[in-house]
């Protein structure tokens, strides 16, 4: 591990409760050689980066009914009005009205919640079923309520439902496509809320699992079902990479995903998809195909900004 990754684990595992000086002694370097080895991997200051991520984890906290003072001092700042500049400096927004915002769900994303919380608790009988098929209809349905709780800026919520899926996944070649895409809806949230480590390891996963069984299944039946993931995996690796600053490595990624050809022969649009209720599977081609548009234009034009943008000056 380098001193670079053992100063982000640090961080990370901290909740960014960090001071500069604590990360000298971590390291055994000096505060001017830890600022030198943050700059050199990531396009924002250490400091900076550790203040972003305090107030994301007290955009959180916004959530809660303590008062703003309360918030700014548990995420290190000594004044409200600090608090109040700082946060409006990231997030655009006063704290009030992220609060309001944030807090609100829309009415379709509390229906879906409430909808899929009630499949959860009333499960079909599903006793002749082949093996493992009640389970993971199960975590199917768990995966579309962290999706939702996402969706609505749960993040808390939606990491509690992907870590069931993922903990309970009874093998992850039985159902690989739901093992993958919530490892890397995952990872997004840890983007979000700038745990790369905690991205990276999901991202790493899911490419390790995917090495290993191409050891055992033909590559047709890889084709058809990974098909789905792998520009997804590519995209998100690329976002890590770019907020850490590592351009040449982002751009990669990206032309990776832009590189992935549909070929409709090999890869059914129709790949069915279980619907709780119905108890039968449902078609979802036209969802998977805007889908994947939406992940290759998000590519598209983050490697443009990359292409067209300098680096930042050391």
């Amino acid at each position: 591990m380098t001193v670079y990754e053992k100063i982000i684990n640090y961080i990370d595992e901290r909740n960014a409760e960090v001071t500069l000086a604590e990360l000298a002694r971590f390291t055994g370097y000096s505060e001017r050689q830890v600022y030198r080895i943050f700059k050199a991997h990531n396009n924002v200051p250490i400091m900076e980066y550790i203040r972003k991520r305090k107030l994301h984890a007290a955009a959180r906290a916004l959530r809660s009914r303590k008062r703003l003072l309360d918030i700014a001092l548990d995420h290190g700042f000594e004044t409200q009005s600090g608090f109040y500049k700082a946060f409006v400096g990231v997030f655009g927004c006063s704290p009030s009205e992220y609060g309001k915002r944030s807090g609100k769900m829309n009415n379709e994303l509390e229906d879906r919640i409430k909808e899929l919380t009630y499949q959860i608790n009333n499960l079909p009988n599903l006793k002749n079923a082949p093996k493992n098929v009640p389970l993971l209809v199960e975590l199917l349905v768990y995966s579309e309520r962290g999706n939702t709780y996402a969706k609505a800026g749960l993040y808390d919520e939606a990491l509690a439902d992907y870590a069931k899926v993922i903990e309970r996944m009874p093998d992850p070649s039985v159902a690989r496509d739901v093992d993958g895409r919530t490892r890397l809806k995952r990872a997004v949230i840890y983007i979000e809320l700038n745990q790369y480590n905690k991205a990276m390891d999901d991202v790493d996963a899911y490419f390790g699992r995917l090495r290993r069984l191409n050891e055992s299944a033909s590559t047709e039946y890889l084709n058809t079902w990974d098909f789905w993931n792998y520009p997804f995996a590519y995209l998100t690796r690329g976002r890590i990479y770019e907020d850490l600053g590592m351009r040449d490595n982002a751009a990669l990624d990206y032309k990776r995903v832009l590189e992935i050809t549909f070929d409709e022969t090999v890869l059914p649009l129709d790949a069915p998809k279980w619907d709780v209720n119905e108890q039968q599977p449902k078609w979802c081609a036209n969802a998977q195909r805007e889908w994947l548009q939406d992940i290759y234009a998000e590519a598209r034009e983050r490697l443009k900004m990359l292409t067209h943008s300098p680096p930042p000056s050391a």
